[in-house]
């Protein structure tokens, strides 16, 4: 497990120092991010308190696009834990030509309580921007090669799941302050699949505030012994971006 956090370390150390140089040859790379809060209280017959965050950064220029994203969300009962969930990506891609753009992506995530101690995940993939002469629309398919290394609750051993990584992500931008966003992925190996279904509607405030309405399940079809394959999650988020 540590070579391949070695291998992933230095793929995505290389992928950054790389953007970076190319990027000082010239001025204005473009940068910009969120930061989206959301959480609630009870009491009085049941006492829960829920806390749901994210961070997305991007930095952009000519053909080269960074993205990092950091999700968080955590549930308590009456003072004991029922829900802690964290993920985060760090993704490179480079368009070439045709609309076809090339992809490395890292990813980790960690999810005790659907059974997984820690995972993870690797992606080398093509990608197409299809719909390029629509304004305010975009499509991107995405195929490639993926592998995650995943440490599952109750489990005497490391799976390393090689496979397929496919992708489909959609963004539509109306009235000005609305916009959709749609992602269905994919990592299909050996032993299980991971499946990633999210919708999302951010719709801008005012002076960068936004309100981000979210519907996310994630799948894995061979999961731990007690465990259900499917996990859902509807999130209404206040952010801020810049």
């Amino acid at each position: 497990m540590l070579k391949h956090n070695v291998i992933g370390a230095c793929c995505g150390l290389m992928l950054l120092v790389a953007q970076v140089g190319y990027a000082n040859e010239t001025a204005e790379p473009e940068f910009s991010g969120s930061v989206n809060f959301g959480s609630n209280l009870s009491s009085g017959n049941t006492n829960t308190d829920n806390f749901d965050g994210s961070l997305d950064l991007s930095y952009l220029y000519q053909d080269w696009a960074s993205t990092f994203t950091f999700k968080a969300s955590q549930t308590k009962e009456n003072g004991v834990l029922t829900s802690d969930y964290y993920e985060a990506y760090l993704r490179g891609s480079y368009d070439m030509i045709y609309h076809i753009y090339t992809v490395i992506q890292l990813g980790y995530r960690q999810d005790e309580f659907s059974g997984i101690y820690s995972e993870n995940s690797y992606v080398l993939a093509l990608g197409y921007h299809a719909f390029t002469d629509i304004p305010d629309f975009s499509v991107d398919i995405e195929l490639g090669y993926g592998q995650r290394i995943t440490d599952k609750v109750n489990s005497f051993k490391i799976d390393h799941d090689n496979g397929a990584h496919a992708a489909l992500m959609g963004e539509y931008v109306f009235d000005g302050d609305n916009k959709v966003n749609v992602k269905i992925s994919g990592e299909f190996g050996n032993d299980d699949d991971f499946l990633l279904r999210e919708i999302t509607w951010v719709h801008q405030l005012f002076h960068g505030l936004t309100v981000d309405f979210s519907h996310e399940e994630r799948t894995i079809t061979k999961p731990p012994v007690g465990k259900v394959p499917t996990d859902t999650k509807t999130s209404v988020l206040l952010g801020y971006s810049f």
